[in-house]
């Protein structure tokens, strides 16, 4: 059964996702129509960043911001063109004008609020998870995301007070999964431990945290300096 809802999803998936390419080339094309491609692809944020939010909230996992960042700007690309489009003249006017400074300053706060988040929750992590523990990867959980790529929650079984214990964060990625039978040092908090670091896993994700926010908050500076200079 869970086989069988993995390929409607990913079919509905493919589906949605095809169907936007495809409104996004025939928009392009037409030019009354070309103030829709910002629209297609802020639903693409939009999207994008509501699976990622409820994936991670249904993991209990920390850093959302990503992904609520995903569909703040998702949701500024949609309704921005269509406030511009079904708007009355002064309204366009006041949106030419001031557009490219709020994009850059939007794009600016969102990467240094990303970066900053990730700081913060590195410390966090770091201060809450210290206890070194010996954790064997002995098991794979597995699922399809997007597009039809495997995903990859690995499972560790460590030693508490003299009992084994597994861990797993139910969060599937393919950065830095271990094989099975590999072993790698966990940080733990011994009162609970629904949660772990793993510092090689952690490291690949941060980077792909700390790579997006710096591109969003270059985004913004190009932007800004753009706007200007006169």
């Amino acid at each position: 059964m869970k086989a069988l809802s993995y390929i409607v999803i990913s079919a509905v998936f493919l589906f949605w996702f095809a169907g936007s390419i495809g409104g996004m080339i025939y928009v392009s094309r037409q030019a009354e129509l070309q103030w829709l491609i910002p629209v297609i692809l802020g639903q693409f944020l939009l999207v994008f960043g509501i699976i990622g939010f409820i994936a991670i909230l249904s993991s209990h996992a920390k850093g959302l911001w990503i992904d609520v960042i995903a569909m703040l700007a998702g949701a500024g690309a949609i309704i921005l063109p269509l406030v511009y489009h079904y708007g009355s003249p002064e309204t366009q006017a006041a949106i030419e004008a001031n557009i490219p400074a709020l994009a850059g300053a939007g794009a600016l706060i969102a990467g240094l609020s990303g970066a900053l988040g990730a700081y913060i929750g590195q410390r966090r992590s770091a201060k809450k998870y210290c206890t070194p523990a010996q954790g064997v990867c002995v098991e794979h959980l597995t699922r399809l995301g997007s597009g039809g790529a495997v995903l990859t929650c690995p499972v560790y079984e460590i030693t508490v007070h003299g009992e084994a214990v597994r861990l797993q964060k139910n969060v599937f990625t393919n950065v830095g999964i271990p094989k099975i039978g590999e072993s790698r040092t966990l940080y733990i908090d011994e009162n609970d431990t629904e949660w772990y670091a793993e510092p090689i896993a952690d490291k690949g994700e941060r980077r792909i945290g700390y790579f997006i926010s710096i591109s969003f908050a270059a985004a913004g500076v190009v932007t800004l300096l753009m706007t200007s200079i006169k």
